[in-house]
């Protein structure tokens, strides 16, 4: 059913047929991101992540604050999730969603608000990863309700 779902939802997209992965997601190149579908079974929902950004060291005291004030009642992350690897330094956005009566054309919906937040963060982590520290310490301080965004 999952990869039905995923086939229809490339197709109606104009997309190309969806890659799967060695971990049993689907990933699908939505303009220069890289968005992963993959099936929970044992919560019977589709998970979409997406790799945003990777937070360098001396980033990491500064932004940690933003992305939870981010993910604070997901007001600047269109209803996702931030989160973070320590392995790798990668910032990962996250959106479960149920596959109780999901169709290709509510999950393109869904795929369209997910992209949105995915864009957002890659070029705003972007652009904080090029200021260098001292550049940034007397910036104002992140306000999640200014970059609230709701699809």
């Amino acid at each position: 059913m999952f990869d039905t779902l995923v086939t229809s939802l490339c197709r109606d997209l104009g997309l190309n047929a969806p890659a799967g992965g060695n971990d049993g997601a689907f990933y699908l190149q939505v303009s220069d991101l890289e968005i992963g579908l993959l099936e929970e079974t044992a919560n019977e929902s589709v998970i979409l992540q997406c790799t945003v950004g990777n937070l360098g060291a001396e980033q990491r005291p500064g932004l940690f604050m933003e992305l939870c004030e981010a993910n604070y009642y997901w007001g600047a992350t269109n209803g996702a999730t931030l989160s973070f690897n320590a392995a790798s330094g990668d910032v990962v956005l996250l959106r479960e969603w149920s596959l109780a009566g999901l169709d290709a054309a509510r999950l393109a919906k869904l795929l369209e608000g997910f992209v949105v937040a995915a864009e957002f963060w890659r070029d705003r982590l972007a652009a904080r990863a090029e200021t260098a520290p001292a550049a940034r310490s007397g910036t104002v301080p992140f306000n999640p309700l200014a970059t609230h965004m709701r699809v």
